[in-house]
């Protein structure tokens, strides 16, 4: 890894429901990463999971929370690295 990782975050309400909008520095992200992260979300704040979107910013100088069959791009699988990401 090159640069830091940062995430950033804004959460949105029209005072009835709230939305969360998350962006961090990875080259992507799979469903399978993301939802647990907005789960825990939803769990510790009481917004909807729903109304939590997690993004990333595709830049090439950080990690790659995706799948990719051709295994060239880089796809983490590292459980140390998804314990400090979940919180655990």
């Amino acid at each position: 890894m090159i640069d830091p990782l940062y995430l950033n975050a804004i959460a949105l309400s029209d005072g009835e429901e709230t939305a969360v909008i998350i962006i961090a520095d990875f080259l992507g992200i799979r469903e399978a990463y993301a939802t647990p992260i907005r789960e825990k979300i939803a769990k510790s704040t009481g917004i909807k999971a729903e109304n939590i979107i997690v993004s990333s910013l595709h830049q090439h100088t950080s990690i790659c929370l995706r799948y990719d069959p051709s295994g060239k791009n880089n796809v983490l699988d590292d459980e140390s690295y998804l314990n400090v990401l979940y919180c655990k």
